[in-house]
């Protein structure tokens, strides 16, 4: 069985990756605290007369990729220098707020999990007890992602 270590520094180190179709300029997410990557297949219940118990299948899936991570200006702001349109102009907050759709790669392991979605549920906080500014997000796959 071959473990994935996701501490810092190992060489199976979770990185989360965005671009636009609109212009070169990848938007590195750095300071990630954590990561999810979910599959929710919805499930559609019917009752027969001829059964004791609901009977159920699955139907399609909801697919995110959520976590949280420390704030870097340029990722959630962009960098005001890459080109028009690319990811790393906009920022986390203009691919959310502009609903631009984002090509996403996560390596986990030796795998690499890629598709498109639309940046969420950006919602910064501090505390006194944490000096930086964090924040949650989350990626609303659209379709399947793929796993190379």
């Amino acid at each position: 069985m071959a473990y994935i270590n996701t501490s810092p520094g190992s060489a199976d180190e979770v990185v989360l990756t965005l671009t636009t179709d609109a212009a070169a300029g990848d938007l590195v997410v750095s300071g990630m605290t954590d990561i999810t990557v979910s599959n929710a297949n919805d499930i559609f219940t019917w009752s027969q007369m001829d059964e004791s118990a609901k009977l159920q299948i699955p139907t399609t899936a909801t697919n995110n990729i959520s976590g949280n991570f420390v704030v870097d200006e340029d990722v959630m702001n962009g960098d005001g220098t890459s080109p028009a349109g690319s990811a790393a102009l906009l920022g986390l907050s203009g691919l959310s707020k502009t609903k631009v759709e984002t090509n996403f790669t996560i390596n986990v392991g030796s795998k690499t999990w890629s598709g498109v979605g639309y940046v969420t549920q950006l919602a910064l906080s501090s505390a006194a007890e944490t000096p930086t500014w964090q924040s949650p997000i989350t990626i609303a796959v659209s379709g399947e992602y793929t796993i190379t």
